[in-house]
């Protein structure tokens, strides 16, 4: 996994730094988490976790759907005071996992089919970086020819049951979208118009621009915001329903820079859609490793 860690960069915060702090951070090193340092302790202490999906979870408190732009803009200045601290593994989704570096890269699959992301330590126990879902898709890619015989293998032939396909329509309101992310613990949904077709995806990191002066634009419908922040509606990453492979699959979340790809139907609406978790239950398969991996990793 060394190789793997050398290529990102090892982002912390410290426990008692604002979640203003947090979101620079994130944004500076484009990365969707970090590691919660706890000082009071010692400087190599991680005290949690705290990504995008904890963010949706501990922003959504106390908001309803009849909540006017005034209330909003308070929740906004109470919410970027708080502490890192208090986003911590908020959504219950990613507790701190440790891996050794030297550990091989299969065990790492193993972990990741239940979490986001792991850290990894050295001998020492000192946290040295973090291995996401990600970072594991992308270096398979790079040495495909250990992984063909999975890549190519057709989608309806691997885990048939993938996720279900969470939907808003675009004039739904933000704060509905947000509640049904954080009910089903997902960073991202599909969003759909009138006729049910696929417009774009709403993710976590939707949210991560937000400040104490834009808090207010939660009030909007999902398409009014989506155009608000970005100016304008990303084309949503898809592919057509019996046709590709895992290795497509992986090829546009890499591309992409995306952690779901949505499966479409002949009229365009989204059937099923497909995670990097769903990826790494996939080759967590002691099957499909036994093909897929040599014995040095």
């Amino acid at each position: 996994m060394q190789e793997i860690i050398r290529k990102r960069p090892f982002v912390g915060v410290r426990s008692d730094n604002d979640i203003a702090t947090l979101q620079k951070t994130l944004n500076k090193n484009g990365v969707l988490a970090a590691v919660v340092i706890d000082e009071a302790k010692k400087p190599d202490t991680i005290a949690g976790i705290a990504d995008v999906l904890d963010w949706v979870h501990e922003m959504t408190r106390d908001l309803s759907e009849k909540s006017s732009r005034d209330e909003l803009a308070k929740r906004g200045r109470i919410f970027f005071a708080q502490t890192c601290a208090s986003l911590m593994n908020a959504s219950g989704k990613d507790p701190v996992v440790k891996v050794l570096a030297t550990d091989s890269l299969s065990k790492a699959v193993d972990m990741l089919e239940a979490v986001h992301r792991v850290v990894a330590y050295v001998a020492s126990l000192r946290p040295i970086g973090i291995v996401a879902q990600s970072d594991i898709i992308s270096h398979m890619l790079a040495i495909f020819d250990f992984w063909k015989s999975l890549l190519d293998m057709p989608l309806t032939s691997g885990e048939s049951s993938h996720g279900e396909v969470l939907t808003v329509k675009d004039s739904d309101s933000v704060i509905k979208a947000l509640k049904l992310m954080k009910a089903n613990k997902v960073q991202g949904i599909a969003v759909v118009n009138d006729s049910k077709e696929l417009v774009t995806n709403l993710s976590a990191s939707d949210f991560l621009n937000l400040s104490e002066d834009s808090f207010s634009l939660l009030a909007l419908s999902v398409k009014e915001y989506l155009d608000e922040v970005h100016g304008y509606l990303n084309p949503p990453v898809y592919v057509k329903d019996g046709f590709d492979s895992y290795h497509t699959i992986m090829l546009k979340m890499k591309y992409y820079g995306v952690h779901r790809v949505y499966v479409l139907d002949k009229q365009k609406h989204p059937v099923k859609v497909i995670t990097t978790t769903d990826i790494m239950k996939v080759l967590a398969n002691p099957e499909n490793q036994t093909i897929m991996l040599p014995k040095k990793f």
